[in-house]
């Protein structure tokens, strides 16, 4: 748990796109997976470019957007430095994906998409 003081209410009314840059990243490290051999965990230059773009503004979010030098942001920063680490396959992006998702959707309120239906 962040043990930061940040209002849970000052997320609400950021843009919806961080959420949606989010998801574009699990699915570009998803979507192709179906199509490669058993154990290939490689994540080809075309993908790795897209999840370059996609991780860029996700750090532009944490560094204009989070409480600076707080514990939300370096913790934040640190996730998204394991995604632009060329040394992770494909299955431990994912990883960092899903513990994004456990370590960070209370505090940013990116289930509140989903409970708004959109």
């Amino acid at each position: 748990m962040v043990s930061d003081t940040v209002s849970l209410t000052q997320f609400r009314d950021l843009p919806d796109e961080y959420m949606y840059v989010y998801r574009r990243l699990e699915r570009l490290l998803i979507s192709r997976s179906d199509r490669l051999s058993p154990g290939d965990n490689d994540i080809p230059p075309s993908t790795t470019g897209l999840l370059l773009l996609s991780v860029t503004r996700l750090r532009n979010f944490a560094e204009t957007c989070l409480p600076a030098d707080s514990q939300l942001q370096e913790g934040f920063l640190q996730d998204v430095g394991d995604l632009e680490d060329p040394s992770l396959n494909r299955s431990e992006k994912l990883r960092v994906v899903d513990r994004m998702w456990r370590s960070w959707d209370s505090v940013l309120k990116w289930g509140n998409i989903t409970e708004e239906g959109i």
